[in-house]
């Protein structure tokens, strides 16, 4: 078997989508777009306007939500700010409205996260003389009281700053997701290889860093966070690549720890089985996941180790 990592492919496909690049860069929907004229000074949340944390389900204990994730930032030919630049921020329940009209057909909404379930530090914050960045400091107070099936969320939108400072227009706000994580959920090297009579007949594998994210109790959804979607890393013609319409979800029974993969994309038609005389199960002790599952009477099926890497 011949195994292909991430790191020595210069092209990555999504099959049937086209290539997997940044879109978001590349149209400008985030990165150093400044208002107005390049030489503008623009302020703006750093990176992607929605971000995902996730957080431990059924906790009393506060939980600080990473700063990378609630970062502000300046843009401009300097790199530091030359005096104090004061930011005020509010929140504004449009930016998720707008966001969940956005979704698929059949899609959950995401709920506004009650704000008595966490806390902001401040609204009003300062990026300091000397710095390009402040985050904004926000701890999940509590999770005992949200359906670990349902994701969650705070929308902030930056509304005014001063010191000859404009708001980057599409980078003005933040909508931070906050998914409830369960014993499964965390950062994986996928460690795998797949067989298709077409795209793959030898069975070529490869390694991939993907995220389990909590989707119910026992399940995680297969989520890869170099071609930016719900996907399945794959060998397909030599290259890693992923079906369209391909969204893997394991099911770990609490009891037995054996493992049931299914596909829940919206409009996906294949429909997956566990191999025959493959021990598909979830080890508690190094928390890995072996899986062997296919379908079309496993003409194309994969073979998985998930090796756990870190919290999500």
């Amino acid at each position: 078997m011949k195994k292909i990592s991430i790191f020595s492919l210069s092209v990555l496909v999504l099959l049937g989508t086209g290539c997997m690049k940044d879109k978001g860069f590349d149209n400008q929907e985030y990165g150093i777009n400044y208002p107005g004229s390049v030489s503008a000074n623009g302020i703006g949340f750093n990176g992607a306007s929605v971000k995902t944390v996730g957080v431990d389900a059924a906790s009393s204990n506060p939980q600080a939500v990473d700063a990378s994730y609630t970062t502000v930032a300046l843009f401009s030919g300097t790199t530091t700010a030359t005096k104090d630049i004061n930011v005020h921020l509010e929140l504004d329940p449009t930016i998720l409205s707008e966001y969940n009209a956005s979704l698929p057909t059949g899609t959950s909404p995401v709920l506004l996260l009650d704000p008595s379930v966490y806390t902001i530090q401040t609204l009003d914050i300062t990026i300091p003389s000397g710095s390009q960045n402040i985050p904004i400091n926000i701890s999940i107070n509590s999770t005992t009281s949200l359906n670990p099936l349902e994701t969650y969320a705070i929308p902030m939108r930056i509304v005014s700053t001063d010191a000859g400072y404009t708001i980057a227009s599409n980078m003005s706000t933040r909508l931070l997701k906050v998914s409830l994580k369960n014993a499964y959920d965390g950062v994986y090297q996928d460690d795998f290889y797949n067989v298709h009579p077409s795209y793959n007949p030898a069975g070529d594998g490869g390694t991939a860093e993907v995220e389990m994210q909590t989707t119910g109790p026992n399940s995680v959804k297969l989520y890869w966070p170099d071609a930016g979607s719900y996907s399945n890393p794959s060998i397909l013609n030599g290259s890693l690549t992923a079906f369209s319409l391909q969204e893997p979800e394991y099911t770990i029974d609490p009891s037995t720890f054996q493992v049931t993969v299914a596909n829940v994309a919206v409009g996906g038609t294949s429909v997956y089985s566990m191999y025959p005389g493959f021990n598909s199960y979830y080890d508690p002790a190094t928390r890995t996941i072996y899986a062997k599952w296919g379908y079309s009477s496993f003409t194309r099926y994969w073979e998985q180790t998930f090796t756990y890497l870190r919290p999500r």
